[in-house]
């Protein structure tokens, strides 16, 4: 019992802390936040040895084990991290044109030609960048967005960023509360369905190859648009050294159906990965998992 109440009162606290930084982050000028939360966050990769080893690891499949490249890689990691949270907390006391000036994006005639289809579209990325630029962006150019999230353990932190996310009008699906048919939903009323998709949340996996490694990939994404038959749409919010952002939206991902519901799933999750390997490759460091990733088969 007393190992709840700490627990709560730790989870409460974290998220009292996060308010407060968002209170703070009002009053720093962007480009000053963002030297001073990469500053922040590269002294953090020296000083937090366990989630230091843990990122090496994870990156090492990435970018080998050259030790100059993958400790500048790690550094890179740290600050990328600090800078999203700052430009996270920043953008609660801005409009949305505000931080989607803060952008570009290559590709955009893409998501027009997904969503011209009628059957909305799922939008895919690796745990990379910050996508809360993205809910930004999406709100200046009028673009119904829904995006499934992670339903944290800790209800108080988890309501946190969830208001923040309404501060441009997002709306979410937890990923634990009878998602499918919500999800259904938000594709007949032809939005972007947002799901983040290299790390497994749910029960239904299938094995693929990433990074020479069989890893479990969530079958969430290619189930969705089997059944459904709308398109899937690769896209990633990717975080510049300046604090800027770059969204790229990649071509569709299609599948004629060719056999068994099964091996078209398997299929296409193949081929989200795929994608999730090359734009990861282009940038190891802001791919922001923090947890163990890879398990040797």
């Amino acid at each position: 019992m007393l190992s709840t109440a700490l627990n709560i009162s730790r989870d409460d606290l974290v998220a009292k802390l996060f308010r407060l930084s968002v209170k703070v982050a009002k009053f720093l000028p962007y480009d000053f936040g963002v030297k001073l939360a990469r500053f922040m966050g590269v002294s953090a990769s020296f000083f937090a040895k366990g989630a230091r080893a843990t990122v090496e690891a994870n990156l090492k499949k990435i970018v080998g084990d050259d030790p100059h490249k993958l400790n500048r890689a790690v550094r890179n990691s740290f600050a990328s991290y600090a800078m999203y949270y700052f430009s996270t907390f920043k953008f609660a006391s801005m409009e949305a044109d505000e931080v989607t000036e803060l952008g570009t994006i290559s590709g955009k005639e893409r998501m027009y030609e997904a969503l011209a289809k009628g059957k909305g579209a799922i939008v895919i990325s690796p745990h990379i960048g910050n996508w809360d630029y993205g809910a930004a962006f999406f709100k200046t150019n009028k673009i119904a967005a829904t995006a499934v999230v992670e339903h944290l353990s800790s209800e108080s932190v988890y309501q946190f960023f969830n208001d923040l996310r309404k501060n441009f009008g997002a709306k979410t699906i937890a990923h634990d509360d009878n998602p499918f048919p919500k999800m259904v939903s938000s594709l007949e009323r032809n939005e972007l369905l947002v799901i983040i998709a290299d790390r497994s949340l749910e029960a239904t996996t299938v094995e693929v190859n990433f990074f020479n490694t069989r890893v479990k990939f969530p079958l969430g994404a290619a189930f969705l648009a089997l059944r459904t038959g709308a398109p899937l749409l690769p896209m990633n919010v990717i975080s510049l050294p300046n604090g800027r952002f770059h969204i790229d939206v990649g071509p569709l991902l299609n599948l004629e159906r060719r056999g068994s519901f099964k091996r078209d799933a398997h299929i296409l999750s193949q081929r989200i990965a795929n994608y999730f390997e090359d734009v990861i490759r282009r940038s190891p460091s802001q791919w922001h998992v923090f947890s163990p990733y890879f398990e040797e088969s």
